[in-house]
Formats: C-alpha cells, sequence, structure tokens
C-alpha cells in the first residue's frame, strides 16, 4: 500500500508536468510587445517543484526496496532529477502543445523508472546500504528519507503562495494548490516511510489535515501579503519533520526551540537562496536555455522550485547535527575510528 501511494505520487507529479508544460506555459509566455516581469514564469516554477515531488518519492521507494539506497541509487536519482529538468527546458524551448501525448509519455517514463528502481536487489539490502540506521532500527530513519521530507517541507508553502504579475489567471489558484497539495502529500509519504514503528491513522490524518489546510490558507491571503504566512507555514512544516530525526524518548519541550529556530531560519534561508540567485544568475540562465524573453531589468528572474529544494536541504543538514541524544559512542564511524 505505501509502495503504491508512492507511485501514485510520481503519476500525479508526471500528469501535472505534461499538463504545465504543453497547457499552462504558453499563457505565461509575453506575447507582442510585453516583457517579462517578476513571477511571469510561474508554470515553470510549479512544473519543477512537482518534479520535486516525483523525486522524492523516488527517495523514499528506493530507501524502502529491498536493494536499498546505497550511493549508486543515489547518483542515478540525482541524474535522473538532472535530465528531467533538461527535458523540461528543451521542451519549453520547442513550444510543446500536445498534451495527451506528453502526459502518456510522462506516465510511461515515470512507471519505468519506478519499477526499475524498486525491483529486488540479489547483491545489496537495506541494511547493508545504510549504515547509519538499517543497522539499528531504533536509531532512527535514514539520512535520504529525512531529506526527501525537508525539501517537500520546505517547496511546499512556496507553491502554496507563488504569485503572477497581474494574480488574474484562472489557472494560478488550482495550480497551486494542486501542486502544494502534491507536495504535502509527498511529504506525508516520507514522514510514513520515517516512521515505522509509530501510530500510523492518527499521525497520516492529523499531518495531512495541516499540510492540506495551510496550501488551501495560503491561497486565501491576498498577493503581496503573503511572504510572512508563507514563512510561519514553512516553519510549521520543518517543525513537524524535525522530530523524526530524534529518538522517541526526547523530551517534547524541544518543539518551541525547533518552532523558533524555523521561524528566524525559513525566511532567512529563502531570502539568501533568492539573493544568490540574483547575483549567480541561474534562474536567468534557465528562462534562456528555455527560449523564453528574459525578465526586464527592473525586476527579478526568481526561480522558487530551486529556493525551496535549497531550504530544504540547508534544513535537513541542521536537522542531523543538531540532533539530540547523539553521542560519539552512537555514530558507527566513530565507534569504527576507535583504538582497539
Amino acid at each position: 500500500m505505501a509502495r503504491m501511494l508512492g507511485l501514485m505520487i510520481a503519476w500525479a507529479g508526471a500528469v501535472f508536468w505534461a499538463v504545465g508544460l504543453t497547457r499552462l506555459q504558453p499563457l505565461t509566455e509575453p506575447v507582442g510587445e510585453e516583457v517579462a516581469s517578476n513571477n511571469t514564469y510561474w508554470a515553470r516554477d510549479l512544473r519543477w517543484m512537482a518534479i520535486v515531488a516525483v523525486a522524492v518519492a523516488f527517495v523514499v521507494a528506493a530507501r524502502s526496496s529491498a536493494a536499498g539506497l546505497g550511493r549508486v541509487r543515489a547518483w542515478c536519482l540525482a541524474a535522473g532529477f538532472a535530465v528531467a529538468v533538461a527535458a523540461d527546458l528543451v521542451c519549453d524551448r520547442l513550444d510543446v502543445t500536445a498534451t495527451i501525448p506528453f502526459t502518456v509519455g510522462a506516465v510511461v517514463v515515470v512507471t519505468a523508472g519506478w519499477l526499475a528502481l524498486t525491483r529486488s536487489g540479489p547483491a545489496r539490502s537495506a541494511r547493508a546500504a545504510d549504515p547509519d540506521g538499517a543497522r539499528n532500527p531504533a536509531a532512527g530513519p535514514t539520512r535520504a528519507v529525512v531529506l526527501a521530507a525537508a525539501v517537500a517541507a520546505a517547496a511546499m508553502p512556496l507553491a502554496a503562495a507563488i504569485e503572477s504579475p497581474t494574480d488574474t489567471e484562472a489557472s494560478l489558484d488550482p495550480a497551486a494548490i494542486g501542486v502544494g497539495v502534491l507536495l504535502a502529500v509527498a511529504w506525508l509519504y516520507a514522514m510514513l516511510a520515517a516512521t515505522p514503528s509509530r501510530p500510523r491513522t492518527v499521525l497520516a490524518i492529523a499531518m495531512a489535515v495541516v499540510a492540506v489546510v495551510t496550501v488551501v490558507l495560503l491561497r486565501q491571503i491576498a498577493p503581496g501579503t503573503r511572504f510572512g504566512p508563507m514563512s510561519a507555514a514553512g516553519a510549521v512544516m520543518l517543525t513537524l519533520t524535525a522530530p523524526v530525526d530524534w529518538d522517541r524518548r526526547e523530551a517534547w519541550w524541544r518543539y518551541p526551540v525547533v518552532l523558533f529556530s524555523a521561524l528566524v531560519g525559513y525566511p532567512f534561508t529563502v531570502m539568501l537562496t533568492v539573493l544568490l540567485g540574483m547575483m549567480l544568475p541561474v534562474p536567468a540562465i534557465m528562462t534562456e536555455l528555455a527560449g523564453s524573453p528574459p525578465v526586464n531589468g527592473a525586476d527579478t528572474d526568481t526561480l522558487y522550485a530551486l529556493t525551496g529544494v535549497l531550504t530544504g536541504l540547508v534544513a535537513a543538514w541542521i536537522m542531523r547535527r543538531s540532533r539530540p541524544g547523539q553521542s560519539l559512542d552512537s555514530i558507527p564511524e566513530a565507534r569504527a575510528a576507535e583504538p582497539r
């Protein structure tokens, strides 16, 4: 059942990518004397966030398979993500509009990749592939699953709060809600995979309600005033994600500390990645590679999908470094380095 949920997330991401590419992207392209401005290419951001949701599902499924994640599979997943982004740029440059063929093709490719990734591996087991947690199930979830959950948690508010230059597009709200919910489900999938020994039903219902309500409420806030609520939503999502990497015996009083850190750290990291994007014009390069008109000099070309991924990676790194109850004796590498 859990694996089927992951495959459904991957299918949904593939369908949205194809629809976003062939139906939504043409709506955002400037025509005539129009010029691109802030958030003109919101459809590209949402497509790439859908790819992020697919990647999260693949990471969790690979970790749960008999072969485990391992370095080879991790590199294959990273390469697959890069290929998906490159394919998006190429198709965007070609201005494709064939919705049904691209939808079917995307679903077929995702299904083939899923079957190849989750097939039973004869040589390596999940235990051998993950020395941090698989040798001792009580030690907690693996780094890959926590990382996937953190990335989905960080990207979800950005997808739900995305804006456009006019904010009058009929498809903007449904598309933002759809991708936000997709990332919320991917986050839930990763969270449940990371907590197999805890009660699932109540936990899943509570987390699903929080995530979906957060997405819907963010769309009700007036455009231009969403950064504060978005930051609060990201802080809450990361606060719910952090305890996955804790020992279950840890005191719950740590929650306020984590929430305060996330309230400060999430908006700071988001702004930092946006500034880095301005200094290192990666979004502008992607816009050029896609064959789209550049954003005018008075505005900024921002890629919120990249911001969400980088913010999630930073959050996951901080979670792992600050995990409570982790002594030197509990780290396999430290034990191996001890003199005999």
